[in-house]
């Protein structure tokens, strides 16, 4: 995987990860609905080709629902690359829309969206499940207040050195565009 440096700001990509499932708890309602808690985990491949969302091992924690002849869900996943790193989402199953809501490593400061498709596969036995997700990500690199993640700034200035004067750690740096203006 490219390290941080090398990594497009922003960009979109199409990812389809494999999930096999289980379900650790389960709730039956009666005539009124019922609840359970799924842990999918699964491995993610790109569709187009492109490194990014690829070969990454995911597991999920889902909460399901149906009450009143309304199915829904909300949950959470950690997809962790080969590296180590990590990329974080939230889901809403009834809006089919995963957010990424943060990182580690290369990935700290990502977020975006990612509408998904499922297709359920036939369940390898009782109380599991299996599924194939298709999702089309729009994602970038932001901090809140708009700005960049700190290993990805130091990485713009890999080999330049800072010495202080104040006693003070870190450097500051005066932008300026090609045509001279600040």
């Amino acid at each position: 995987m490219a390290d941080k440096a090398q990594m497009p700001k922003q960009g979109t990509a199409t990812y389809v990860t494999y999930y096999t499932s289980h379900s650790p708890a389960s709730l039956d309602m009666g005539g009124v609905g019922e609840d359970a808690l799924w842990e999918p985990v699964g491995i993610t491949r790109n569709a187009d080709g492109q490194k990014l969302f690829d070969s990454m091992s995911v597991r999920c924690l889902y909460f399901h629902t149906a009450m009143g002849g309304k199915v829904g869900g909300v949950g959470a996943c950690t997809e962790t690359d080969m590296d180590g790193d990590k990329i974080f989402t939230t889901f809403d199953a009834a809006a089919r829309v995963h957010t990424l809501i943060g990182g580690t490593g290369k990935y700290k400061g990502i977020s975006g969206t990612a509408p998904y498709t499922v297709i359920r596969l036939s369940a390898p036995d009782q109380g599991l499940g299996a599924t194939e997700v298709e999702h089309n990500v729009t994602w970038q690199f932001k901090l809140p207040g708009g700005g960049l993640s700190r290993e990805y700034a130091l990485s713009l200035f890999d080999g330049v050195v800072c010495e202080s004067t104040d006693g003070r750690e870190g450097c500051s740096f005066e932008w300026q565009r090609p045509n001279g203006d600040v």
